[in-house]
Protein backbone atom coordinates (compact mmCIF):
# COMPACT_ATOMS: atom_id res chain seq x y z
CA UNK A 1 0.00 0.00 0.00
CA UNK A 2 1.12 3.35 -0.54
CA UNK A 3 1.85 5.25 2.17
CA UNK A 4 2.80 8.88 0.44
CA UNK A 5 0.29 11.42 -0.04
CA UNK A 6 -1.08 12.03 -3.08
CA UNK A 7 -0.55 15.53 -4.89
CA UNK A 8 -4.21 16.18 -3.80
CA UNK A 9 -4.19 15.43 -0.36
CA UNK A 10 -0.39 17.77 -0.43
CA UNK A 11 -1.76 20.66 -1.89
CA UNK A 12 -5.00 20.60 0.67
CA UNK A 13 -2.87 20.52 3.62
CA UNK A 14 -0.81 23.30 2.41
CA UNK A 15 -3.70 25.33 1.63
CA UNK A 16 -5.31 24.32 5.15
CA UNK A 17 -1.87 25.65 6.65
CA UNK A 18 -1.36 28.48 4.83
CA UNK A 19 -4.87 30.48 4.57
CA UNK A 20 -4.60 34.00 4.85
CA UNK A 21 -4.87 37.17 2.52
CA UNK A 22 -1.39 38.53 1.55
CA UNK A 23 -0.28 41.46 3.25
CA UNK A 24 -0.28 43.92 0.21
CA UNK A 25 -3.80 42.95 -1.26
CA UNK A 26 -5.51 45.78 -0.28
CA UNK A 27 -2.72 47.71 -2.23
CA UNK A 28 -2.91 44.77 -5.17
CA UNK A 29 -6.68 45.29 -5.43
CA UNK A 30 -6.76 49.17 -5.42
CA UNK A 31 -4.02 48.80 -8.56
CA UNK A 32 -6.01 46.22 -10.49
CA UNK A 33 -9.27 48.01 -10.48
CA UNK A 34 -7.28 51.63 -11.48
CA UNK A 35 -5.85 49.62 -13.78
CA UNK A 36 -9.59 48.17 -15.16
CA UNK A 37 -11.28 51.22 -14.91
CA UNK A 38 -8.40 53.38 -17.25
CA UNK A 39 -8.73 50.68 -20.17
CA UNK A 40 -10.13 52.00 -23.23
CA UNK A 41 -14.08 51.87 -23.92
CA UNK A 42 -15.07 50.15 -20.43
CA UNK A 43 -15.74 53.53 -18.61
CA UNK A 44 -18.10 54.39 -21.00
CA UNK A 45 -19.71 51.38 -21.13
CA UNK A 46 -20.10 51.11 -17.16
CA UNK A 47 -24.20 52.01 -16.48
CA UNK A 48 -25.09 54.91 -15.51
CA UNK A 49 -27.31 54.95 -12.33
CA UNK A 50 -30.24 56.21 -13.93
CA UNK A 51 -30.41 53.41 -16.32
CA UNK A 52 -31.12 50.79 -13.08
CA UNK A 53 -34.68 52.34 -13.11
CA UNK A 54 -37.28 49.48 -14.31
CA UNK A 55 -39.27 51.79 -16.63
CA UNK A 56 -40.28 48.82 -18.66
CA UNK A 57 -41.52 46.77 -15.84
CA UNK A 58 -43.20 49.98 -14.24
CA UNK A 59 -45.26 51.01 -17.19
CA UNK A 60 -46.49 47.20 -17.72
CA UNK A 61 -47.45 47.19 -14.02
CA UNK A 62 -49.70 50.53 -14.89
CA UNK A 63 -51.12 49.35 -17.77
CA UNK A 64 -52.47 46.32 -15.54
CA UNK A 65 -53.58 49.15 -12.74
CA UNK A 66 -55.76 50.90 -16.26
CA UNK A 67 -57.14 47.75 -17.43
CA UNK A 68 -58.21 46.50 -13.55
CA UNK A 69 -60.13 49.95 -13.53
CA UNK A 70 -61.71 50.05 -16.90
CA UNK A 71 -62.69 46.37 -16.32
CA UNK A 72 -64.18 46.91 -13.03
CA UNK A 73 -66.15 49.99 -14.24
CA UNK A 74 -67.91 48.41 -17.09
CA UNK A 75 -66.05 50.34 -19.64
CA UNK A 76 -64.38 47.38 -21.40
CA UNK A 77 -65.39 46.85 -24.76
CA UNK A 78 -66.19 43.41 -24.53
CA UNK A 79 -68.63 42.35 -21.46
CA UNK A 80 -70.49 39.05 -21.69
CA UNK A 81 -70.33 37.62 -18.65
CA UNK A 82 -73.64 39.56 -17.30
CA UNK A 83 -77.36 38.68 -18.46
CA UNK A 84 -77.43 40.12 -21.92
CA UNK A 85 -80.08 42.71 -22.73
CA UNK A 86 -83.45 41.73 -24.69
CA UNK A 87 -83.06 43.08 -27.88
CA UNK A 88 -84.73 45.33 -30.04
CA UNK A 89 -86.87 45.31 -33.13
CA UNK A 90 -89.27 42.16 -31.39
CA UNK A 91 -90.99 41.23 -28.41
CA UNK A 92 -91.66 37.55 -27.54
CA UNK A 93 -94.98 36.72 -27.33
CA UNK A 94 -96.59 36.69 -23.66
CA UNK A 95 -98.50 33.53 -22.84
CA UNK A 96 -102.21 35.56 -22.67
CA UNK A 97 -103.50 35.35 -19.38
CA UNK A 98 -106.97 34.15 -18.69
CA UNK A 99 -109.81 37.01 -18.50
CA UNK A 100 -110.98 37.66 -15.19
CA UNK A 101 -114.62 37.96 -15.85
CA UNK A 102 -116.95 38.17 -18.79
CA UNK A 103 -119.24 40.00 -20.17
CA UNK A 104 -123.55 39.55 -20.12
CA UNK A 105 -125.11 41.17 -22.91
CA UNK A 106 -128.73 43.29 -21.51
CA UNK A 107 -131.18 42.94 -24.28
CA UNK A 108 -134.29 44.76 -22.25
CA UNK A 109 -135.03 46.59 -19.32
CA UNK A 110 -136.70 43.17 -18.33
CA UNK A 111 -133.29 41.27 -18.34
CA UNK A 112 -131.55 44.21 -16.69
CA UNK A 113 -134.24 43.64 -13.75
CA UNK A 114 -133.92 39.78 -13.81
CA UNK A 115 -130.09 39.32 -14.01
CA UNK A 116 -127.38 41.65 -12.73
CA UNK A 117 -124.12 42.59 -13.91
CA UNK A 118 -121.87 39.79 -13.37
CA UNK A 119 -118.50 39.95 -11.57
CA UNK A 120 -115.65 37.79 -11.44
CA UNK A 121 -113.94 35.98 -8.33
CA UNK A 122 -111.51 37.37 -6.46
CA UNK A 123 -108.28 34.83 -6.67
CA UNK A 124 -108.35 33.59 -3.11
CA UNK A 125 -105.46 31.15 -1.76
CA UNK A 126 -105.16 27.71 -3.38
CA UNK A 127 -106.09 25.01 -0.38
CA UNK A 128 -103.08 22.43 0.71
CA UNK A 129 -105.09 19.99 -0.23
CA UNK A 130 -105.23 20.69 -4.11
CA UNK A 131 -102.15 19.23 -5.58
CA UNK A 132 -103.27 19.80 -9.26
CA UNK A 133 -100.30 21.44 -11.41
CA UNK A 134 -101.36 23.30 -14.79
CA UNK A 135 -97.83 24.29 -14.91
CA UNK A 136 -97.45 27.19 -17.70
CA UNK A 137 -93.61 27.25 -19.35
CA UNK A 138 -91.84 30.32 -20.86
CA UNK A 139 -88.16 29.85 -22.05
CA UNK A 140 -86.03 32.28 -23.58
CA UNK A 141 -82.15 31.81 -24.61
CA UNK A 142 -79.72 33.75 -25.99
CA UNK A 143 -76.72 32.53 -28.37
CA UNK A 144 -73.67 34.09 -29.31
CA UNK A 145 -72.17 32.64 -32.45
CA UNK A 146 -70.52 34.60 -35.39
CA UNK A 147 -73.28 33.05 -37.48
CA UNK A 148 -76.08 35.05 -36.69
CA UNK A 149 -78.10 34.83 -39.76
CA UNK A 150 -77.59 30.86 -40.46
CA UNK A 151 -78.26 30.14 -36.99
CA UNK A 152 -81.26 31.97 -37.20
CA UNK A 153 -82.82 30.21 -40.27
CA UNK A 154 -81.44 26.65 -38.19
CA UNK A 155 -83.69 27.80 -35.10
CA UNK A 156 -86.81 28.43 -37.32
CA UNK A 157 -86.25 24.89 -38.57
CA UNK A 158 -86.39 23.16 -35.28
CA UNK A 159 -89.54 24.98 -34.40
CA UNK A 160 -91.50 23.96 -37.39
CA UNK A 161 -89.89 20.28 -37.29
CA UNK A 162 -90.99 20.22 -33.78
CA UNK A 163 -95.06 20.67 -34.69
CA UNK A 164 -94.21 24.21 -33.57
CA UNK A 165 -94.68 27.77 -34.94
CA UNK A 166 -92.38 30.79 -35.58
CA UNK A 167 -94.36 33.80 -34.37
CA UNK A 168 -91.94 36.21 -35.10
CA UNK A 169 -88.54 36.23 -37.16
CA UNK A 170 -85.85 38.67 -37.45
CA UNK A 171 -82.19 38.50 -38.17
CA UNK A 172 -79.34 40.43 -39.74
CA UNK A 173 -75.39 40.01 -39.39
CA UNK A 174 -75.34 41.22 -35.81
CA UNK A 175 -78.33 40.52 -34.03
CA UNK A 176 -81.52 37.66 -34.62
CA UNK A 177 -84.95 36.78 -32.90
CA UNK A 178 -87.38 34.18 -32.90
CA UNK A 179 -90.51 34.17 -31.07
CA UNK A 180 -92.42 30.19 -30.75
CA UNK A 181 -94.71 28.10 -29.75
CA UNK A 182 -94.01 24.62 -29.36
CA UNK A 183 -95.62 21.44 -28.09
CA UNK A 184 -95.14 21.13 -24.47
CA UNK A 185 -94.38 17.44 -24.58
CA UNK A 186 -91.52 18.47 -27.23
CA UNK A 187 -90.06 21.18 -25.23
CA UNK A 188 -87.04 18.93 -23.99
CA UNK A 189 -86.29 17.59 -27.23
CA UNK A 190 -86.34 21.23 -28.90
CA UNK A 191 -83.91 22.69 -26.21
CA UNK A 192 -81.64 20.01 -26.57
CA UNK A 193 -81.27 21.08 -30.40
CA UNK A 194 -81.13 24.37 -29.61
CA UNK A 195 -78.04 24.16 -27.24
CA UNK A 196 -75.83 21.73 -29.84
CA UNK A 197 -76.17 25.03 -31.55
CA UNK A 198 -73.30 26.06 -29.89
CA UNK A 199 -70.77 25.45 -27.04
CA UNK A 200 -71.88 25.68 -23.42
CA UNK A 201 -70.34 28.79 -22.82
CA UNK A 202 -71.99 30.43 -25.72
CA UNK A 203 -75.93 30.36 -24.35
CA UNK A 204 -77.84 31.38 -21.79
CA UNK A 205 -81.06 29.78 -21.04
CA UNK A 206 -84.01 30.87 -18.76
CA UNK A 207 -87.25 28.64 -18.27
CA UNK A 208 -89.51 29.78 -16.20
CA UNK A 209 -92.76 27.52 -14.94
CA UNK A 210 -95.85 29.10 -13.14
CA UNK A 211 -98.81 26.69 -12.00
CA UNK A 212 -102.20 28.17 -13.14
CA UNK A 213 -103.81 26.35 -10.44
CA UNK A 214 -105.30 29.65 -8.76
CA UNK A 215 -106.58 30.57 -12.60
CA UNK A 216 -108.24 27.22 -12.76
CA UNK A 217 -109.90 26.90 -9.41
CA UNK A 218 -111.10 30.21 -10.08
CA UNK A 219 -112.58 29.81 -14.17
CA UNK A 220 -114.15 26.44 -12.00
CA UNK A 221 -116.06 28.59 -9.66
CA UNK A 222 -117.41 31.01 -12.27
CA UNK A 223 -118.54 28.10 -14.33
CA UNK A 224 -120.26 26.41 -11.44
CA UNK A 225 -121.92 29.42 -10.44
CA UNK A 226 -123.27 30.36 -14.06
CA UNK A 227 -124.42 27.01 -14.47
CA UNK A 228 -126.57 27.25 -11.40
CA UNK A 229 -128.02 30.34 -12.36
CA UNK A 230 -127.98 28.86 -15.49
CA UNK A 231 -130.26 26.10 -14.37
CA UNK A 232 -132.50 28.43 -12.17
CA UNK A 233 -133.28 30.56 -15.23
CA UNK A 234 -134.62 27.24 -17.33
CA UNK A 235 -136.45 26.89 -14.43
CA UNK A 236 -138.04 30.32 -14.03
CA UNK A 237 -138.66 29.89 -18.05
CA UNK A 238 -140.26 26.25 -17.57
CA UNK A 239 -142.51 27.55 -14.29
CA UNK A 240 -143.77 30.61 -16.58
CA UNK A 241 -144.92 28.58 -19.33
CA UNK A 242 -146.50 26.28 -17.35
CA UNK A 243 -148.54 29.26 -15.39
CA UNK A 244 -149.78 30.56 -18.68
CA UNK A 245 -150.74 27.37 -20.43
CA UNK A 246 -152.68 27.00 -17.08
CA UNK A 247 -154.25 30.68 -16.63
CA UNK A 248 -154.49 30.76 -20.69
CA UNK A 249 -156.27 27.17 -20.32
CA UNK A 250 -158.88 28.69 -17.88
CA UNK A 251 -159.79 31.60 -20.18
CA UNK A 252 -159.90 29.70 -22.97
CA UNK A 253 -162.49 27.22 -21.11
CA UNK A 254 -164.70 30.11 -19.41
CA UNK A 255 -164.74 31.68 -23.01
CA UNK A 256 -165.94 28.00 -24.09
CA UNK A 257 -168.91 27.71 -21.33
CA UNK A 258 -170.34 31.18 -22.33
CA UNK A 259 -170.38 30.36 -25.85
CA UNK A 260 -171.99 26.98 -25.14
CA UNK A 261 -174.66 29.18 -22.71
CA UNK A 262 -175.50 31.72 -25.16
CA UNK A 263 -176.27 29.48 -27.97
CA UNK A 264 -179.04 27.90 -25.47
CA UNK A 265 -180.60 30.86 -24.48
CA UNK A 266 -180.57 32.32 -28.41
CA UNK A 267 -181.91 28.99 -29.49
CA UNK A 268 -184.70 29.22 -26.99
CA UNK A 269 -188.46 30.24 -29.30
CA UNK A 270 -190.46 30.75 -25.76
CA UNK A 271 -193.25 33.20 -26.38
CA UNK A 272 -193.15 33.91 -22.41
CA UNK A 273 -192.27 38.17 -22.07
CA UNK A 274 -191.06 38.00 -19.16
CA UNK A 275 -188.75 34.24 -19.48
CA UNK A 276 -187.52 36.03 -23.29
CA UNK A 277 -186.79 39.89 -21.29
CA UNK A 278 -184.83 37.43 -18.99
CA UNK A 279 -183.21 35.68 -21.68
CA UNK A 280 -182.00 39.27 -23.08
CA UNK A 281 -180.71 40.29 -20.17
CA UNK A 282 -178.55 37.06 -19.74
CA UNK A 283 -177.65 37.08 -23.22
CA UNK A 284 -176.25 40.69 -22.25
CA UNK A 285 -174.31 39.50 -19.23
CA UNK A 286 -172.55 37.07 -21.07
CA UNK A 287 -171.41 38.92 -23.50
CA UNK A 288 -170.29 41.70 -21.56
CA UNK A 289 -168.22 38.74 -19.69
CA UNK A 290 -166.65 37.19 -22.64
CA UNK A 291 -165.78 41.08 -24.06
CA UNK A 292 -163.93 40.79 -20.41
CA UNK A 293 -162.39 37.30 -20.70
CA UNK A 294 -161.24 38.27 -24.33
CA UNK A 295 -159.25 41.51 -23.12
CA UNK A 296 -157.43 39.00 -20.20
CA UNK A 297 -156.48 36.30 -22.28
CA UNK A 298 -155.29 39.01 -24.43
CA UNK A 299 -153.30 40.54 -21.88
CA UNK A 300 -152.45 37.55 -20.13
CA UNK A 301 -150.54 36.68 -23.83
CA UNK A 302 -149.09 40.25 -23.67
CA UNK A 303 -147.58 39.25 -20.39
CA UNK A 304 -146.47 36.34 -21.26
CA UNK A 305 -144.47 37.43 -24.40
CA UNK A 306 -142.46 39.90 -22.30
CA UNK A 307 -142.25 37.81 -19.98
CA UNK A 308 -141.05 34.84 -21.75
CA UNK A 309 -138.66 37.22 -24.50
CA UNK A 310 -136.61 38.51 -20.94
CA UNK A 311 -136.51 35.02 -19.98
CA UNK A 312 -135.20 33.56 -22.84
CA UNK A 313 -132.63 36.56 -22.74
CA UNK A 314 -131.76 35.51 -19.58
CA UNK A 315 -130.95 32.36 -20.39
CA UNK A 316 -128.80 33.57 -23.67
CA UNK A 317 -126.79 35.61 -21.11
CA UNK A 318 -126.02 33.23 -18.69
CA UNK A 319 -125.05 30.54 -21.84
CA UNK A 320 -123.18 32.97 -23.06
CA UNK A 321 -121.43 34.06 -20.10
CA UNK A 322 -120.95 30.03 -19.72
CA UNK A 323 -119.12 29.61 -23.19
CA UNK A 324 -116.91 32.30 -22.26
CA UNK A 325 -115.81 30.92 -19.36
CA UNK A 326 -115.65 27.82 -20.95
CA UNK A 327 -113.26 29.41 -23.62
CA UNK A 328 -111.07 30.61 -20.61
CA UNK A 329 -110.25 26.96 -19.75
CA UNK A 330 -109.49 25.65 -22.59
CA UNK A 331 -107.20 28.76 -23.13
CA UNK A 332 -105.80 27.71 -20.06
CA UNK A 333 -105.43 24.17 -21.11
CA UNK A 334 -103.61 25.47 -24.24
CA UNK A 335 -101.03 27.45 -22.40
CA UNK A 336 -100.45 24.43 -20.03
CA UNK A 337 -100.03 22.56 -23.62
CA UNK A 338 -97.75 24.31 -25.21
CA UNK A 339 -94.33 26.60 -24.22
CA UNK A 340 -93.72 30.41 -25.74
CA UNK A 341 -90.58 31.88 -25.71
CA UNK A 342 -88.18 33.98 -27.20
CA UNK A 343 -84.20 33.04 -28.92
CA UNK A 344 -81.83 35.79 -29.39
CA UNK A 345 -79.02 35.58 -31.58
CA UNK A 346 -75.77 37.43 -30.88
CA UNK A 347 -72.57 38.30 -32.98
CA UNK A 348 -69.30 37.38 -31.10
CA UNK A 349 -65.99 38.99 -31.65
CA UNK A 350 -62.89 37.29 -31.03
CA UNK A 351 -62.55 39.67 -27.76
CA UNK A 352 -65.85 38.37 -26.96
CA UNK A 353 -64.80 34.75 -27.32
CA UNK A 354 -61.40 35.43 -25.32
CA UNK A 355 -63.78 36.96 -22.81
CA UNK A 356 -65.57 34.30 -22.41
CA UNK A 357 -63.06 31.72 -21.86
CA UNK A 358 -60.23 34.19 -19.81
CA UNK A 359 -61.13 35.46 -16.98
CA UNK A 360 -62.73 38.58 -16.03
CA UNK A 361 -59.67 40.42 -15.06
CA UNK A 362 -57.52 38.93 -18.25
CA UNK A 363 -56.24 41.64 -19.64
CA UNK A 364 -54.79 42.94 -16.08
CA UNK A 365 -53.74 39.33 -15.49
CA UNK A 366 -51.90 39.60 -18.59
CA UNK A 367 -50.31 42.86 -17.90
CA UNK A 368 -49.26 42.23 -14.54
CA UNK A 369 -47.38 38.96 -15.37
CA UNK A 370 -46.03 41.06 -18.37
CA UNK A 371 -44.06 43.44 -15.82
CA UNK A 372 -43.41 40.34 -13.84
CA UNK A 373 -41.02 39.07 -16.86
CA UNK A 374 -39.60 42.55 -17.79
CA UNK A 375 -39.06 43.07 -14.27
CA UNK A 376 -36.72 39.26 -14.17
CA UNK A 377 -34.84 39.97 -17.36
CA UNK A 378 -33.83 44.05 -15.75
CA UNK A 379 -32.44 41.70 -12.62
CA UNK A 380 -30.69 39.51 -14.67
CA UNK A 381 -29.12 42.10 -17.41
CA UNK A 382 -28.20 44.98 -14.57
CA UNK A 383 -26.92 41.70 -12.25
CA UNK A 384 -24.79 40.72 -15.80
CA UNK A 385 -23.26 43.88 -16.51
CA UNK A 386 -22.35 44.63 -12.23
CA UNK A 387 -20.50 41.89 -12.21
Amino acid sequence: MNKHPDIHTLLSTWGKRNRSLPSKNEQIKEVVFTAFQSMPGLAAARPARAGRTPWLSLGFAGMAALAFLVTSTGLWPVQYKGTPARMEGGSAQGVAEPAAGYDVPMDSAANREMMPPYYPYPQGEVPATDTREFLRTSYSATLRTRRVEDLTRRVELIVRGMSGRVDYSNSSKEYGSVNFTVPADRFEAFRAEVKSMVGDRFIMENVSRENLLPQKRSIEEQQADIQKNLDAAKARRTGLVATHNKASAALRSRLTDIAYEMEILQSDTTTDPARRAQNQYRIQQLQNEQSSVNAQLSSENASYARQLAAADSEISGWQNALDGVKKQDQNLMDNVATVSGTISLQWVSVWGILDLYLPEQWPSILFVIAAIVSYILHRRKMRAITI
